[in-house]
């Protein structure tokens, strides 16, 4: 603003009113085009936001319909085939146990939050035991760290490569389940 009234007084004493006007409308339109150049920038850096929340949400909700059919095939193969397949077992129980810790630990910050001793809760116990059986936290921490890469390197334009790796585990996990069907089918 304070070059704008020192350009001005000096304008108005060494430049005629027909120049003066055009470089008004000059100094206008500089303005306009930086202003319209903030909003375009503004603008595409919320479009690339949005679009890239959208691939994770979408990454994710691919990720959750593979392990629900991984999930599914397992029980499948475990309920009509008992004590033959320990691995597919012994990861169901960890995921019986995932899914209940997910459930506790809100409530568990929010007692210690607020100083009550739970470790005498039935829940809280329960916490422990499998945390202890299934080292849960341990797991938790590689699965941050293996979040912080992978999105280092979606950052760095790596999708493809994550595109063909979530293919490869697709077919992979597919092989594996049409293999351990058609066994089951042949006994």
């Amino acid at each position: 603003m304070c070059c704008s009234h020192v350009t001005n007084v000096f304008l108005n004493i060494a430049v005629s009113m027909e120049t003066r006007d055009a470089l008004g409308w000059v100094l206008m339109g500089i303005a306009l085009l930086n202003i319209v150049t903030n909003l375009v920038i503004i603008g595409s850096e919320t479009v690339m936001q949005i679009i890239r929340n959208r691939r994770i949400k979408k990454r994710a909700k691919q990720i959750d319909e593979i392990n629900k059919k991984k999930l599914a095939n397992r029980a499948y193969l475990i309920k009509n085939v008992p004590n033959q397949f320990d691995n597919f077992e012994h990861e169901a129980n960890v995921f019986e146990a995932v899914t209940y810790c997910k459930e506790w630990i809100p409530e568990r910050r929010w007692l210690q939050d607020n100083g009550v001793d739970c470790s005498e809760y039935e829940q809280e116990v329960k916490f422990v035991e499998f945390n202890r059986r299934y080292k849960l936290i341990e797991r938790a921490k590689a699965v941050r760290m293996t979040r912080a890469i992978n999105d280092k390197i979606e950052e760095v334009g790596g999708t493809e490569l994550q595109k063909e790796m979530l293919e490869a585990a697709k077919k992979k996990h597919e092989n594996r389940l049409i293999r351990a069907r058609s066994q089951f089918e042949s006994s």
